[in-house]
């Protein structure tokens, strides 16, 4: 009755008419390179269970979430540059209650999309998105790609996801990066004491909700943004207080802003919800 785990080597295949080429399960560490997929159901590795230790995802086959995949506390789950992250639907996304480490090179970034990317009819919200608890710490993320993600999931006192990058009272650094046409919001930091630095906003104008579309949304705490240029965005930067449920009191939104850019903004490059 015990689980084993284990780390095979998987290298060099052709993976041609099946359903799942690999199925990614339980206790599973493998070791991936140099394989291909063509006409299967699914050309990728599917990313089917929680992370139970710290693990590595080496650039491959694109990995297909299917679920919410989640990364425990005091866990690392490290993302090699040149990987492609494919989630399956508007119920797939990361939790992340310990640590992300997703630090591609330029020319060669990670990935995070809908699986059905390249369909015409692809929309924003079309997954989640990756979500940092208030366990999360040291998550570093630096020349990524997310699009299309931001669905909406929960009920509406306590929304989960609604935006690509979401975090919850824990701090992320995000560099480098491309943030784009995603639903909602593009990063929603709650009371988070993240750094956002040279990220380029895109694209963020569509709400599945009643609730306005921002690039960045800035609800409570003293996040820095700065040297990140905001195109075609409902609003730029939003700027809320926020109610701290334990204590029952408002923690101001004051995020330290600097050499931003900003073009094309519907409503507001910067707005203030709590300025008259």
């Amino acid at each position: 009755n015990t689980k084993i785990s284990s780390s095979p080597v998987i290298t060099g295949n052709n993976f041609v008419k099946n359903g799942e080429p690999i199925y990614l399960g339980e206790q599973s560490y493998p070791q991936f390179s140099g394989n291909t997929a063509t006409e299967n159901t699914w050309n990728t590795i599917t990313f089917a269970s929680d992370v139970s230790k710290d693990m590595t995802l080496e650039p491959d086959l694109p990995y297909l979430v299917r679920n919410t995949v989640s990364v425990p506390q005091a866990v690392t789950l490290t993302i090699k540059p040149g990987v492609i992250m494919d989630f399956q639907s508007s119920s797939s996304g990361l939790e992340i209650n310990g640590t992300l480490k997703a630090v591609g090179e330029s020319g060669n970034p990670i990935i995070f999309r809908p699986y059905y990317y390249d369909n015409e009819n692809v929309i924003p919200g079309s997954w989640l998105g990756l979500r940092f608890t208030k366990t999360s710490v040291n998550s570093e993320l630096e020349n990524v790609d997310i699009s299309y993600g931001g669905a909406y999931s929960g009920p509406p006192e306590a929304r989960e996801f609604e935006a690509a990058i979401k975090a919850y009272q824990s701090p992320i650094s995000l560099k480098n990066s491309v943030i784009r046409n995603n639903a909602n919001n593009g990063v929603w930091l709650i009371n988070s004491p993240s750094v956002i630095d040279s990220a380029q906003f895109t694209g963020h104008k569509v709400s599945t909700t009643s609730l306005p579309v921002k690039a960045v949304y800035v609800e409570g705490g003293t996040p820095e943004i700065k040297n990140s240029s905001f195109k075609d965005n409902e609003y730029g930067i939003y700027i809320k207080n926020w109610l701290n449920p334990d204590t029952n009191k408002d923690v101001l939104g004051d995020p330290k802003m600097e050499k931003n850019k900003f073009e094309g903004s519907i409503k507001a490059d910067i707005w203030n919800i709590n300025t008259p």
